[in-house]
């Protein structure tokens, strides 16, 4: 929940998929007795919001909760918040996505949240007013000064439809991109490893996370193919991210995260023939301190050691030369004080 504030004002949270049992009964009456061709789920929708009556409503970007909402209720107030990395690739099909769940194509919320102004480009269709305040869901994590534990970390982003291949990762043309890609970096992981033995490397397992339902043992299973000294801790991958000396990363957002919070990383994409680097949004360059958009094994090798060798405040002034910059907004504060401004009018 990242509204946890000092301010007074009382905040529910609704599950995604939540169905107040009496709230569907009165929607299925009014269905029947009036005789009106209106979806059920629209009904539901009206009467749940009617009688939870918020006087602002907050949602993510994905759900197209929002765009609904204002269809039905549109002197209402709501603030949409930014959750995708989006990239060129994906610019064509903007609309298409936000239509998969929206039944008000006006695309209209009365302010939205970006990460970074880099991305304004992407939300020209919308009737909104934009405010850069970074990541609400990493802004709502403080971390306390750690001793480091760990020399490198690899995020995880494993899908469970990866199988194996005779006891492998070694069949390619089976997997995703971001599997084989995975499985790329963890075999020159390995490489790295077989160098330096006294390493401490730690896998960020996506089964740590609660938000997504991953198979820890499987996802174990994929990675342990490739390389078998991983050490794996339960916990918030924020937190774990706090007790390395740096972090790979591949195809996520939480490259973002450590942008925001200045941690050393590195942000490796092998296959950006396709133009897929989430990175590429921010720079064409291929690559930079802590990005490479390549598949080049001994270039790749040769920057995670730099960075394993970079002291931290020699990383600090490089990466502050960089002007790479992703606003931290500790505890949402914009968000929070937006939020009771509205409350108060």
């Amino acid at each position: 929940n990242f509204l946890k504030s000092e301010n007074k004002f009382k905040s529910i949270y609704v599950e995604k998929n939540e169905i107040n049992f009496w709230i569907f009964l009165k929607a299925t009456f009014f269905s029947i007795a009036t005789f009106q061709f209106l979806r059920l789920s629209d009904i539901y929708f009206y009467q749940f919001f009617k009688k939870l009556n918020p006087d602002v409503l907050i949602s993510n970007e994905v759900n197209g909760v929002i765009f609904r909402y204002k269809k039905f209720f549109p002197q209402k107030k709501t603030i949409m918040y930014q959750t995708v990395n989006w990239i060129n690739l994906w610019k064509p099909t903007m609309k298409n996505f936000y239509n998969i769940h929206n039944t008000n194509l006006k695309f209209e919320t009365d302010y939205f949240c970006l990460i970074h102004k880099k991305y304004l480009p992407f939300y020209k269709f919308l009737k909104t007013k934009f405010i850069e305040t970074g990541s609400i869901k990493n802004n709502s994590f403080q971390l306390k000064t750690k001793k480091k534990k760990f020399d490198l970390g690899f995020v995880s982003i494993f899908d469970e439809r990866t199988q194996s291949y005779y006891g492998t990762n070694n069949n390619p043309s089976v997997m995703s991109l971001q599997a084989a890609a995975s499985s790329f970096i963890t075999k020159i992981i390995k490489k790295i490893y077989e160098k330096n033995r006294k390493l401490k490397i730690v896998l960020l397992t996506r089964s740590n996370r609660e938000d997504k339902n991953i198979n820890k043992k499987k996802e174990l299973e994929f990675f342990h193919r490739d390389f078998k000294h991983f050490k794996v801790i339960k916990g918030n991958n924020l937190e774990i991210v706090n007790q390395c000396k740096m972090i790979l990363v591949h195809d996520s957002s939480f490259a973002f995260d450590l942008i925001s919070r200045k941690k050393k990383f590195l942000y490796i994409e092998p296959y950006n023939f396709f133009n897929k680097s989430l990175i590429s949004t921010f720079t064409q360059k291929k690559e930079g301190l802590f990005w490479y958009n390549g598949n080049n094994e001994k270039k790749i090798i040769n920057k995670i050691n730099y960075l394993l060798k970079l002291k931290e405040d020699k990383w600090l002034k490089n990466f502050n030369n960089s002007k790479f910059n992703i606003i931290f907004d500790v505890k949402n504060k914009k968000l929070n004080n937006l939020i009771t401004s509205l409350i108060k009018k």
